[in-house]
This record gives C-alpha cells, sequence and structure tokens, in this order.
C-alpha cells in the first residue's frame, strides 16, 4: 500500500507542474500578444501621420497655383525640415514637438490636449528637374523607450 501512495504523489505533483507550465505559457502567448497589438496600433497611426505629411505638401503646392503663386513658394524653406498638421497653411520650420489628440485629431496645438508620442519631419529637396521636388515625410515615436520611425519619399511636380 505504501507504494501506491507514493506513486500517486509523484503523479499529482507531475500534473500540477503540467497545468502550471501550461497557464504560464498562456499568460506569455496573451501577453505578447496584447503588446504586439499596441506595437502595430503605433505603426498604423504613423503610416496615417506620413500619408497626412504628403497630402500637406501637396495642398501648399496645390494652393499656391491656384493663387497663380511660384508652385513652390512655401516649400522651398524646409531644406532642413519642417512640420505641419492638417490645419497648417503653411510649414514651420520643424522643433520636434509631439502631436496632441484633439477631439480626435492629430495637431500641434498650443490648448490642452492629450500630448502623443509621435512627431513628423518633413524635408523637402530639390530634384535635378526645375518642376521638380524630393519630399521625405517621417515619423517617430516613443514606445517601450525605445524611438521607431516610419518614412515615405516622393516626388512632386509643377502640373
Amino acid at each position: 500500500m505504501e507504494k501506491n501512495r507514493a506513486f500517486t504523489l509523484i503523479e499529482s505533483l507531475i500534473a500540477i507542474f503540467l497545468v502550471a507550465v501550461g497557464v504560464a505559457g498562456a499568460f506569455i502567448l496573451v501577453n505578447q500578444t496584447v503588446s504586439s497589438g499596441r506595437n502595430l496600433t503605433s505603426r498604423i497611426i504613423a503610416n496615417y501621420l506620413v500619408q497626412e505629411g504628403m497630402e500637406i505638401v501637396r495642398y501648399v503646392r496645390d494652393t499656391n497655383l491656384v493663387k497663380g503663386l511660384n508652385w513652390s513658394d512655401g516649400l522651398d524653406s524646409c531644406g532642413a525640415g519642417c512640420e505641419a498638421d492638417y490645419t497648417s497653411i503653411s510649414l514651420p520650420p520643424f522643433t520636434g514637438q509631439k502631436f496632441k489628440i484633439e477631439s480626435g485629431f492629430y495637431k500641434y496645438s498650443l490648448v490642452a490636449g492629450a500630448e502623443t508620442p509621435f512627431w513628423r519631419k518633413i524635408t523637402i529637396g530639390t530634384a535635378e528637374l526645375p518642376n521638380k521636388i524630393e519630399v521625405l515625410v517621417e515619423v517617430f515615436w516613443l514606445e517601450r523607450n525605445q524611438t521607431n520611425e516610419t518614412s515615405a519619399k516622393e516626388f512632386l511636380y509643377k502640373w
């Protein structure tokens, strides 16, 4: 009889160990999934901010043309970098300021709003043709004390 009790105790210990390993594995999997989801959300937001930066530069170009101005007015001063949000009609110099969320929109604002981890730099360079400029939009964000970046480069033309 003594032998059977010891064997049952060993079986119980093995079963408890296996359950503990299974629960720990599930916990690690859930933790990594949540972490990966946050990173993916930040990357999607950053990509949309890059796209918005390109649209802002196109808006400045198109507005210049509609008003009869030189098509690159306000764009040629961005060689060292500029920043703008969707409310911008010009491209002010880059300061590294972070976006704030205000009424669901990302913008540079002096009024109260929750600061985000994102900031955007728009750099405009000249190309080999007189009616062509190179636009580089970079978005940076902090996540887990690490700076992440996504960017896009495009050529704009006088049309």
